[in-house]
């Protein structure tokens, strides 16, 4: 058992130092684009907790609204740039944004189902949802894949390697997870409260392309184990 978690300790450490080390030099220029996007939303929802029972009223569609953009174009826009850097490219986030405006529309239905897959797979026992959920990007973004496709790529790549992919997929939540807490922390403590969304946008600024770009990783590792597939996009 100890081997086993030193040999965990080493695994956590080689994949999140490697993930870090390919977003590094790309992390300001991406947090900035992600800020610059989600931190509006949050000035106005911190605004909004000034004000009784409208303010509360209005903040709750303006957090759904802020969901929406975030996974639809943000989101969208990180996997295109991070894409980019795994494979060693030069991106910038003007062509990313111009690239994921031309598949906006796939983009999104593919996200729709994907998303209430993982909801059903979600009371399934959870893995359901981990194993729909994991690799509908990188599918999408990498092998072209669109609607039901994307996210049932995902599944069967975990069903011929889950032993090995959750041991992956649990370094990856591991590694942010320390952030996750700060978060909750903020957010329970009646003076800091009010910062909990401004706080959550910053952090989003990391987590959305270091979660991709980790993602990316255990896609093409996937591959190679099961398929020998390289890192072409198709």
């Amino acid at each position: 058992a100890g081997e086993g978690m030193k040999d965990f300790g080493a695994q956590l450490k080689t994949r999140l130092t490697t993930t870090w080390k390919r977003l590094e030099p790309h992390a300001l220029i991406i947090g900035k684009f992600v800020a610059m996007v989600t931190v509006p939303f949050a000035v106005v929802q911190l605004l909004l907790g000034f004000v009784p029972i409208v303010g509360l009223l209005l903040a709750i569609p303006l957090a759904m609204l802020q969901g929406v953009v975030v996974s639809l174009f943000v989101t969208g826009v990180v996997a295109d740039y991070t894409l980019e850097v795994h494979r060693g490219g030069r991106p910038t986030v003007s062509s990313s944004i111009k690239a994921h405006m031309g598949r906006i529309v796939p983009w999104s239905i593919t996200l729709f189902i994907a998303g209430i897959m993982g909801f059903i797979g979600f009371f399934l026992f959870i893995v359901p949802a981990v194993m729909v959920s994991w690799g509908t990007v990188p599918a999408f973004m990498v092998e072209n894949r669109r609607m039901v496709d994307a996210p049932m790529r995902g599944a069967r790549l975990f069903m011929k390697d889950w032993l090995h992919l959750l041991q992956v997929l649990a370094v990856g939540i591991l590694g942010m997870f320390p952030i996750y807490v700060g978060l909750v922390f903020i957010s329970a403590i009646p003076g800091l409260r009010v910062l909990a969304p401004l706080v959550s946008a910053l952090a989003q600024g990391f987590l959305i392309p270091f979660g991709l770009l980790y993602g990316y990783g255990a896609f093409f590792e996937t591959r190679q184990r099961i398929e020998n597939a390289g890192l072409q996009v198709s």
